[in-house]
């Protein structure tokens, strides 16, 4: 119950839009889908009935929290129902990659609300737990990426995560809301990785996904998990501090030069030394 009360009390945080968690923790990128809805909740379990005697009431609700969950993923094409990547927009907010400019990306986003986890309701608000999952940002783009002495190319690793905890959060009925995750909350963990920057040093980490053009809006039935819908997402992740940029490796090409250039003052020393 204290795990529970604290993920909804962060979810009326995020969804009020209120300061983030810590004080100091600041956006390093961002993300926007292209061509609509890019995430689809698939509501799990079987369906409460209060109809039928005390002991088939019974059964039901038992059988409906217990069944209780979900599946949160991204959808290839707006009506699909089933997971895939969807094409994407990345962008680094970091100083020296944020030229880079919107990258085009192949987002791939999948959490499971495992079973038992019910929609709970406060305040007009409805709130669905999400227990664990993950997502990547790969590139897509055919250019070469320069990053002072690094090339990067199709395929490199904008992004990625594993994260545990999360709340998919938002008005009753409403078609926009939020799916969000921090370190800052007790038992919530986020794990980020990426070629272009380093996360050694970050004490705090934030997910915010917002949703727009929801189906159906947001609603839960009485002892189950969120309704299914589809949503158009953008988002936004953080840490505290900035995590830096990766560690510069030249290319093979270039090392092959470098080490010829060694090479070369190695003759040249040894030639002085004889003299």
């Amino acid at each position: 119950m204290t795990r529970l009360t604290i993920s909804l009390a962060a979810a009326a945080v995020a969804m009020a839009g209120a300061a983030p968690a810590a004080a100091d923790i600041t956006s390093f990128a961002n993300y926007s889908g292209v061509g609509g809805a890019n995430m689809y909740w698939q509501r799990l379990g079987t369906t409460y009935s209060s109809v039928g005697t005390p002991a088939q009431v019974a059964a039901s609700q038992a059988s409906a929290i217990a069944t209780a969950g979900g599946h949160f993923f991204t959808i290839a094409t707006p009506t699909s129902t089933t997971p895939g990547a969807v094409a994407a927009m990345f962008t680094f907010l970091n100083p020296g990659l944020y030229t880079l400019g919107a990258l085009d990306a192949s987002y791939r986003f999948d959490a499971t609300a495992t079973a038992g986890s019910i929609a709970q309701t406060a305040g007009g608000f409805v709130y669905q737990p999400i227990m664990s999952g993950s997502f990547s940002f790969t590139y897509t783009g055919t250019a070469d990426l320069h990053v002072k002495q690094a090339v990067y190319h199709t395929g490199a690793n904008l992004l990625s995560a594993t994260f545990a905890g999360g709340t998919i959060a938002g008005q009753a009925g409403a078609t926009s809301g939020s799916a969000n995750a921090s370190t800052s909350v007790p038992g919530e963990t986020i794990t980020y990785s990426s070629d272009f920057i380093d996360f050694a040093r970050t004490t705090d980490q934030d997910l915010a996904i917002a949703m727009s053009s929801i189906s159906h809006g947001l609603a839960a039935g009485r002892n189950q998990a969120l309704r299914s819908f589809a949503a158009t997402t953008t988002g936004s992740f953080s840490t505290d501090p900035l995590p830096r940029l990766t560690a510069a490796v030249p290319e093979p090409a270039t090392w092959a030069l470098l080490t010829a250039g060694f090479g070369l003052v190695g003759v040249s020393r040894r030639r002085t030394a004889a003299a």
